[in-house]
């Protein structure tokens, strides 16, 4: 939704005749201010023989010490900030206010490459033997056999391995990468260093992280003796993978700012400041470069019928919402309760704006309803729009069984819990920024939450509107996650097995 808002007003009192103009500031007109019009310089030249008086006024344009505008309260294209200058006489406006300075910073989704990225299929395989020297691009192996029957195996052996490299040129800067293979039998892989279990009959879902272009994933079998031993083994019978690229929760945003001015010889050409950054939605958008806004215009004397003064704003035409002076700018309330759920992404009680994004989640654990998540499973909160604040409380509730010994992720910064316990980060974010609750990297998963609480101001769950989940978030269709019974096995010489 785009709102248009008069952001600051400064009055320029610009006497006729040799006489400097000077600035006198006026009250803003949001609680929630963000930008911030200041006036450096102002002279005007009287030409006694043509009669006019021509105006050189120089403004800046910042954003305050508190609040900021940030990438995620763009617009994807143009979000335009407006500067005019209106004409008082009188104590009264006269005219239209006359625009002369546009600012348009633009912001444009990052793009990623089309999936999948990598795929084999075995189906049409019609005789049995080695396929180490027919695979295509990007595929290599040692020791993957085929079977006439329309399927694939690696034999066992340390040395024995199907291993895919990311190609060149794609935008996939330390991403995520899902391999999914289609087995007929149950078994295990190591995927690029951690242990899975596939299941019999369906696509299985293996997740690999902090990827970059030239790296290589690398698949053999597995299995386990009585003691919880690994050992490199013949692999479950394989007849298709793909490899997917998982585009980020997080979005990343190319932003650009350009400046066009009018003067007295009409509109300049736009001029960009800067270079293009990649911002993502809790980033600050930089404003360097606009400490030198030029206002250059002429008006008659003749008739002494020019105005008296000059006063200037600022609008913005963005993805934000400002509250009313009378509205509360601090009191938020959001929610997400796992432990009286049903086992789906469906069953979460939530309470305030239902924002929530879920990647490869589960919802029951050891037969308790909780919510985790493996390495490569995620769960993103975005800010509404109309949120003026410029920080939250974010409070995690871990379970009280076994798996609520863990550590979570909060935008970055992680906490190690006991069974049980309390936790509450302090979170900056603005309105449309984002909450991410990831895994430790190390971590093969996440701890057991039974409750997340986002808050700031007085907000309480009595008071916050409640509303039902309704599959807003992304990859809901997925699910929980590929796993066994949802139940989350241990760790062992070093290999996260789930």
């Amino acid at each position: 939704m785009k709102k248009k808002l008069t952001l600051l007003l400064f009055g320029l009192l610009l006497a006729v005749g040799w006489t400097n103009a000077f600035a006198q500031q006026q009250a803003t007109v949001s609680p929630a201010e963000r930008l911030s019009l200041t006036v450096v310089d102002n002279q005007s030249v009287y030409d006694v023989a043509a009669q006019t008086n021509t105006y050189t006024n120089t403004l800046q344009l910042t954003q305050p010490s508190g609040n900021k505008i940030t990438a995620g309260m763009l617009n994807n294209g143009n979000n335009i900030i407006t500067i005019a200058r209106q004409g008082i006489k009188d104590g009264a406006n006269e005219g239209n206010p006359e625009e002369f300075a546009r600012v348009n910073v633009m912001r444009t989704p990052q793009t990623y490459p089309q999936n999948p990225i990598g795929s084999l299929s075995f189906t049409s395989v019609s005789s049995s033997g080695s396929l180490d020297a027919s695979l295509p691009a990007n595929w290599t192996s040692s020791g993957l056999y085929g079977n006439r029957n329309g399927y694939a195996y690696i034999q066992n052996g340390s040395s024995n391995h199907l291993s895919f490299t990311i190609p060149a040129g794609l935008n996939i800067h330390n991403g995520k990468i899902l391999v999914r293979i289609y087995t007929t039998q149950q078994g295990y892989f190591s995927v690029g260093g951690w242990i899975n279990q596939a299941s019999a009959n369906t696509w299985n879902n293996f997740g690999v992280t902090g990827v970059n272009v030239g790296d290589v994933i690398t698949i053999q079998g597995m299995t386990q003796d009585y003691y919880g031993n690994w050992s490199t083994a013949q692999s479950p019978r394989i007849t298709q993978i793909e490899v997917d690229f998982l585009e980020p929760m997080v979005p990343v945003y190319d932003v650009t700012t350009t400046l066009s001015t009018k003067g007295n010889n009409g509109w300049s050409n736009e001029a960009a400041f800067g270079t293009t950054s990649a911002l993502s939605p809790n980033d600050l958008i930089s404003l360097d470069g606009m400490s030198n806004l030029i206002d250059n215009f002429s008006v008659s004397t003749e008739l002494n019928a020019h105005p008296d003064s000059y006063s200037y704003t600022a609008t913005v035409d963005a993805n934000i919402l400002f509250p009313s002076s009378s509205s509360s700018v601090s009191d938020f309330y959001a929610s997400a309760d796992y432990q009286n759920g049903d086992g789906t992404i469906e069953g979460i009680v939530v309470t305030g704006p239902n924002n929530w994004s879920y990647e490869f989640v589960g919802l029951v654990d050891e037969g308790t309803y909780c919510l985790w998540f493996n390495n490569d499973g995620n769960v993103l909160y975005t800010m509404p729009n109309d949120f003026a604040g410029n920080s939250v409380n974010v409070t995690i509730i871990a379970d009280t069984g076994t798996y609520g010994n863990g550590s979570m992720m909060v935008n970055g910064v992680s906490h190690t819990f006991v069974a049980g316990e309390t936790y509450t980060w302090t979170v900056p974010v603005c309105a449309n920024g984002t909450i991410l609750f990831a895994c430790i990297p190390t971590d093969p998963y996440s701890v057991d939450v039974s409750k997340i609480i986002i808050s700031s101001g007085n907000g309480s769950a009595s008071g916050a509107p409640r509303h039902v989940s309704n599959n807003q978030g992304k990859n809901m269709a997925k699910g929980v996650k590929n796993s066994v019974n949802n139940h989350k096995f241990s760790v062992m010489n070093g290999k996260g097995l789930y």
